[in-house]
C-alpha cells in the first residue's frame, strides 16, 4: 500500500488538526469577549456623563432660584438619585455617594465655592469627568 493510498483512506481529522482548530477558536473567542467588555464600559462611562449633565441642569436651576451654588451638603447621592437642594435627579446606572468603594458603583463628587462648584464623576478607565466651574481635587477619590 503506497502513502497516498493510506491518506486517501483515512476518515476523519487528526488530533493535530483538531487542536489547532480549537486554539483558533479560542483566541477568536477571547477578542470577542474582550471587545464585548469594552463597549459595555463604554456604555456605562456614556451614562455616567449623561448623568453629570443631568446634575449640572439641576445646579444651574439652583443658582438660578437662590443665586447661589449648592452648599456640598444640599447635594446628596443616594442610590440611583442625585438631590440637589430639593431637585431629585434619576441617574442613570449604579451609583454611590464619593465615598464607596464598591468597584460596581459610580463614584460623583460635589463641592462649592464662593466662585463656582466642582463636580465630576470617576469613570471606570480611572479617568474623572469633571463637568464644573472648576476641576475637581486630585485627591477626591482617593
Amino acid at each position: 500500500m503506497s502513502i497516498t493510498n493510506h491518506y486517501k483512506s483515512q476518515k476523519g481529522f487528526s488530533v493535530l488538526e483538531l487542536l489547532v482548530a480549537m486554539g483558533i477558536l479560542v483566541v477568536i473567542m477571547f477578542l470577542g469577549i474582550s471587545q464585548i467588555i469594552l463597549i459595555q464600559r463604554k456604555a456605562r462611562d456614556t451614562s455616567r456623563t449623561t448623568a453629570l449633565a443631568k446634575i449640572v441642569t439641576a445646579v444651574a436651576n439652583y443658582k438660578g432660584q437662590y443665586l447661589k451654588y449648592p452648599t456640598a451638603s444640599e447635594v446628596v447621592f443616594s442610590g440611583n438619585t442625585a438631590t440637589v437642594g430639593l431637585k431629585t435627579v434619576d441617574l442613570i446606572g449604579p451609583s454611590r455617594s464619593a465615598n464607596s468603594t464598591s468597584r460596581t458603583s459610580t463614584r460623583y463628587y460635589y463641592s462649592s465655592t464662593s466662585n463656582g462648584y466642582m463636580l465630576c464623576a470617576l469613570l471606570e478607565n480611572k479617568l474623572v469627568q469633571n463637568v464644573g466651574t472648576q476641576d475637581c481635587p486630585a485627591d477626591a477619590f482617593l
